[in-house]
């Protein structure tokens, strides 16, 4: 399956972050796997009035990212994905693996 160059650049901004922003991005991507479509549009609303808002410090804007990731938590069903032991993600050559 080919990648858009969309994709392509999401990858490659993703991987130029720290770690622990790239654990939060993953963390929320593995979330909204397991979340009905309802939670994903009010996640995607939630992401839309963070970026409104326009934090002016990191603070303000990790905590925002926190609470989408709280809400898509509570709202996670437990699917065959979370009882496995590891979830492997591609980017280009490289291969991360993740504890579920």
């Amino acid at each position: 399956m080919p990648i858009s160059d969309d994709v392509r650049r999401l990858v490659h901004s993703v991987e130029r972050l720290p770690s622990e922003d790239q654990d939060k991005i993953l963390r929320m991507v593995d979330l909204l796997t397991l979340v009905p479509q309802a939670v994903q549009h009010r996640t995607q609303r939630m992401l839309r009035e963070l970026l409104e808002r326009d934090p002016d410090t990191k603070r303000e804007c990790v905590a925002g990212v926190d609470d989408v990731l709280a809400y898509l938590e509570s709202n996670a069903t437990a699917g065959p994905r979370v009882a496995c032991g590891t979830i492997h993600f591609e980017y280009a050559a490289m291969r991360k693996a993740r504890p579920c």
